[in-house]
């Protein structure tokens, strides 16, 4: 059981994502409509995971993300979105999210990212499929969701992911297409 933060202007997507995740018995601590609100809930009350949506009024869910792990690096952020363009996914990562799910999202996916970045689990980097990366990254890559991730993207996250000296090594492994 996880206690988890939850930010989203919609209600609609607030209460979806509350109904999925009380099911599978984690606590909800709080709902945020932006990325303030949630670096100011994230202070009081420190939960395990925060699923973050982009697009928001006022501070949005990129600024959030930095904002919360500028002061709190271990944060574990899930964003959930229905941006999927390339540079916001990796400006997501860059900022310290631990994945993201595409919105529409269904109960399935959810869980399985919270269980994935709860659990820290990791899947082996090979050089025959560049999509088996840490869970912190699965999320970004779940085979449904609809964007289309190339090489470069694998690449990219995966620099972003590695520290300096496994990141020039793992670079070189990866296929150019």
């Amino acid at each position: 059981m996880a206690r988890i933060l939850v930010v989203d202007d919609a209600t609609v997507v607030r209460e979806k994502l509350k109904l999925i995740l009380k099911k599978s018995n984690h606590e909800i601590v709080g709902e945020a409509t932006n990325g303030l609100q949630a670096f100011l809930l994230y202070q009081k009350h420190l939960p395990d995971i925060v699923t973050m949506d982009i697009t928001m009024p006022g501070m949005d869910g990129l600024m959030g993300i930095k904002k919360i792990k500028e002061k709190f690096s271990d944060a574990i952020i899930v964003v959930i979105s229905a941006m999927s363009q390339k540079t916001v996914i990796l400006e997501a990562l860059e900022n310290g999210a631990a994945g993201f799910i595409l919105k529409p999202f269904d109960s399935e996916k959810v869980n399985k990212v919270v269980e994935k970045v709860l659990a820290h689990e990791k899947v082996k980097v090979s050089q025959n499929d560049p999509k088996e990366l840490s869970s912190l990254d699965v999320a970004v890559l779940e085979p449904n969701q609809k964007a289309e991730l190339d090489a470069d993207l694998l690449k990219e996250i995966m620099a972003i992911k590695m520290n300096n000296s496994k990141k020039e090594a793992l670079l070189g492994k990866l296929p150019n297409k």
